[in-house]
């Protein structure tokens, strides 16, 4: 963060830095690099013409077998190496066809004791043929739905690894060139053929590069001639940002000012706050809407990102967003905006097309439409190709694991919520030269990080997962925003690898700071606790409701129950400050004094609260009639080296939670003696309805044949915050 003293210094930057050029997915490649290089040697070939499969040939899993002058394979899961060590860097080409489409794919730099696919898998109409992708080591570098597997159509497939160039071409077409620096240690020599169902293989040939890589393999992006991050760190606040040439930010009937956010570092070496500056657009009545709007150089290809957050406000709930690319004539060619409802939408040539994708991160029921949120950041991103009038619009940096199983080589997350959307009207010239941000509704809407890179392949900037956050495509030094941190508030953001949460692996869990772990230990303990006195307290609201509507609610229940719900309610609210005490003092530096002196005795009033409520509970449902509550084992919870024990714990522990695969929430909540049971069956019921039925029985019916006295922990997302989730990094 700069101080505001420093001499002026905006945040854009204009270079020609990476030397590149490719053909991205959708178009024809010109013909196959023609002549191999001469560096190029022939090292193996196999037209199957001998009876019995060559002695290179080695099965690791299915049938293959040689029939009528091809290989046929049967899997499932059918995987041949091929033994012929020609080096890590290679040329494999083969012929393939399928009536029974699920993989034609084949794999380089394989280890030659794998059994199964491994090393930079080429994957041709793989997913029973719904994707063609390119990976390495569960990192997907490329994948599209196109093109596909066509039935008995022999389709002729060539993969490339030289240094750490990858190419992919399937039928003469360029899928993907892109460069893969992870490779760089890969030294395996061996590449295999991957059929799930079943197919054939015809005349193979495998090359060997010599040397370093040289010729069109080298050329795999685009020159870069536009390269822009504009901040706002370099404007007083509260002043009319003075833009450099270009841009300019109209306050239209409003405003469009600097202000200053507060957000936070979580390591810088000690977690603490900053002070942030962005530029904020606002409109209390009607009238032009203030925009920020910028010009470049006019561009086929190309991306735009931005960060952006609308503030909820008293009485505004309508404020949006509109981004426009315009072309070289100043027109809006295409557009991307939000309604009233917070709903994404495009603006086609037929008109608006809404945009709601459903957004999956746990096992919670219904599953949630993505809407521009208030009181969150969103990272947006823009992929145009103004030469075929679409773009692609997607979130970064969101954690949205069903989305993204396969982890990407890159920090950070990619969330696609409209794909290859049509341009507005046809581009000038078939250009992008520019765009304007505009505000929807009345404000006040924030904007950040404002990146426009061109021209691009589509794949990848600077050797890089184009996926990735811009400031990682440029190495730029912005500081990315922290969703604002609330009690219940579980953010999506994605930003590890940019600060890092403090002493992750070492120093605050190896107890340098037993303070702060005692604090985060208390909180922890009580959050569970308050968990289950909300779950009492819904109890004793369903049983009050049965004796009201069976007309045997006995005298002075109702006000038992008003107080007891009022007891939970003000738990809750001490709950929260207990957990703003736990980040103010968390944030100034691991302030083990204001740990001990503010949120210590904040943790010790809210355990006498709950007590309170714990014993109006009991009196509550003494006057409604009600049994006494038992006391299940697994209720009784201590804290014990840093990790929750019980007397006796249940006999299983579902966390619920799909995905995220939680030794996580295991850790967060730190209850052991249980084994975990994980799955992708989910038993959701309305508010105040209990889970257990047929299914539920069905599913854990195998689990209890030898534990008749089973008890069960279900959690969901009790124990999201813990002294390592408090500043969600």
């Amino acid at each position: 963060m700069r101080a505001w003293s420093d001499p002026p210094r905006w945040f854009l930057i204009w270079a020609v830095e990476f030397t590149a050029a490719a053909t991205a997915v959708g178009q024809t490649a010109p013909p196959l690099p023609g002549g191999l290089p001469p560096q190029t040697e022939l090292v193996f070939e196999d037209h199957f013409e001998k009876p019995e499969l060559d002695l290179a040939w080695k099965i690791k899993a299915g049938q293959w077998k040689v029939l009528d002058g091809a290989l046929e394979a049967k899997g499932p899961d059918a995987f041949l190496l091929l033994t012929k060590d020609a080096g890590a860097f290679v040329r494999l080409e083969y012929t393939a066809w399928s009536n029974d489409p699920c993989d034609l794919s084949a794999c380089l730099s394989v280890d030659v004791a794998a059994s199964r696919p491994s090393g930079i898998f080429f994957q041709f109409g793989g997913m029973h043929n719904k994707t063609t992708a390119v990976g390495y080591e569960n990192a997907r570098l490329w994948e599209s739905t196109r093109p596909l597997i066509r039935n008995d159509v022999r389709h002729r497939v060539i993969c490339e690894r030289w240094g750490a160039f990858i190419r992919f071409f399937v039928d003469g077409e360029l899928l993907f060139h892109g460069v893969a620096a992870q490779l760089a240690n890969n030294r395996n020599g061996f590449a295999g053929l991957f059929i799930y169902n079943s197919g054939w293989i015809d005349d193979v040939r495998l090359y060997r590069f010599q040397g370093e890589p040289a010729g069109e393999i080298l050329k795999a992006e685009p020159d870069l001639k536009v390269r822009q991050w504009l901040g706002f760190d370099s404007t007083d606040p509260a002043a009319v940002p003075a833009l450099p040439a270009g841009w300019s930010a109209d306050a239209g009937a409003g405003a469009a000012r600097v202000v200053v956010v507060r957000d936070y570092q979580n390591a810088d070496p000690l977690p603490r706050w900053i002070d942030d500056q962005c530029l904020e657009l606002t409109l209390s009545e009607g009238g032009s809407a203030p925009r920020l709007q910028g010009s470049f150089e006019g561009q086929e290809k190309g991306l735009i990102e931005f960060e952006v957050f609308s503030e909820a406000g008293e009485g505004v709930s309508d404020t949006g967003l509109e981004l426009a690319l315009l072309d070289a004539a100043g027109r809006a060619a295409a557009v991307l905006a939000t309604d009233r409802q917070r709903r994404f939408y495009t603006e086609g040539p037929a008109g608006k097309c809404l945009l709601d994708p459903i957004v999956t991160y746990t096992g919670i029921n219904p599953k949630p439409p993505l809407r521009f949120a208030q009181g969150r950041w969103f990272r947006i991103r823009i992929h145009f190709d103004a030469a075929q009038g679409r773009f692609t619009a997607a979130i970064v940096n969101m954690y949205v694991p069903e989305r993204s199983y396969n982890p990407f080589p890159a920090t950070g997350h990619w969330f696609v919520f409209g794909k290859e959307l049509p341009f507005t009207q046809p581009a000038e010239k078939g250009r992008i030269a520019g765009l304007r941000l505009s505000l929807v509704g009345r404000g006040p809407l924030r904007v950040d990080n404002v990146y426009a890179i061109a021209p691009t392949n589509g794949l990848t900037v600077r050797g890089k997962d184009i996926r990735r956050p811009a400031r990682e495509l440029l190495g730029s030094e912005e500081h990315p925003h922290h969703d604002p941190l609330g009690l219940f508030l579980y953010s999506l953001r994605e930003t590890l690898g940019t600060q890092g949460p403090y002493g992750d692996q070492n120093e605050l869990r190896g107890g340098k700071h037993p303070e702060v772990l005692k604090a985060a230990f208390a909180y922890n303990e009580l959050l569970v606790e308050h968990a289950f006195r909300e779950a009492e307290g819904r109890a004793l609201l369903r049983a009050q409701n049965a004796a009201q509507s069976g007309g045997k609610e006995p005298a002075g229940a109702a006000e038992a129950v008003r107080g007891s719900l009022a007891l939970v309610a003000e738990t809750e609210r001490e709950l929260a400050g207990l957990y703003r005490a736990y980040l103010e003092a968390y944030l100034d530096g691991l302030n083990a004094d204001r740990m001990n002196r503010e949120v210590a005795p904040a943790a010790q009033r809210l355990r006498e609260r709950l007590q309170e409520t714990q014993t109006s509970i009991a009196h509550a449902r003494e006057r409604l009639g009600l049994r006494p509550l038992p006391d299940p084992p697994h209720r009784r919870v201590r804290i014990e080296k840093g990790r929750y024990r019980t007397d006796a714990g249940p006999a299983f522990y579902f966390p619920q939670t799909n995905w995220l695969f939680w030794p996580e929430q295991e850790r967060l909540l730190r209850l052991d003696g249980c084994p975990t049971v994980y799955g992708q069956q989910f038993f959701q019921a309305p508010e105040g309805r209990f889970i257990n039925g047929p299914a539920f029985d069905a599913y854990v019916s195998r689990l209890v044949r030898t534990t008749p006295e089973a008890c069960f922990l279900i959690a969901d997302v009790v124990g999201l915050h813990s002294c390592y989730t408090l500043t969600p990094d």
